[in-house]
């Protein structure tokens, strides 16, 4: 498991703009190892996900950089929590540490969000509005 870097908050400069071109985003290790779970096969994925995370007191930064051939790339614009079949990045946190319970954050290409927690046994639920800021 790899431990998370923190950072002051006053020694970042970080906008949320979908791009990351901020030097804190090229000093931190990338991970990988993405796998496919629509259809639920658990393969490794076509292309490569690059993931780079830290956080401060403030909250938890999550930078991604999925590469993917252009031509493939179809932004769909939709309402919050609305589900349907597009390419998505998400994250679920589990903050007590033992599987008691969470909350799942997801963008869409295009910016919609998702987010909702999530109890034992998978039980999801979009009721929950996080306020957190997106873009890709």
């Amino acid at each position: 498991m790899q431990i998370l870097p923190k950072f002051d908050e006053g020694s970042i400069d970080v906008r949320i703009d979908g791009k990351l071109t901020e030097a804190i985003w090229q000093s931190l290790e990338p991970m990988d190892g993405m796998v496919v779970l629509e259809p639920d096969t658990l393969e490794e994925g076509p292309y490569r996900t690059l993931r780079r995370m830290f956080y401060t007191e403030k909250g938890l930064y999550l930078g991604v950089l999925a590469e993917q051939p252009v031509e493939t790339l179809v932004p769909r614009l939709s309402g919050r929590d609305n589900f349907i079949s597009r390419d998505d990045f998400s994250i679920t946190i589990d903050p007590s540490g033992q599987g008691l319970y969470g909350y799942w954050f997801g963008i869409n290409l295009g910016d919609s969000i998702e987010d909702g927690t999530v109890l034992p046994e998978r039980q999801f639920s979009n009721q929950w509005d996080g306020p957190w800021r997106s873009a890709t």
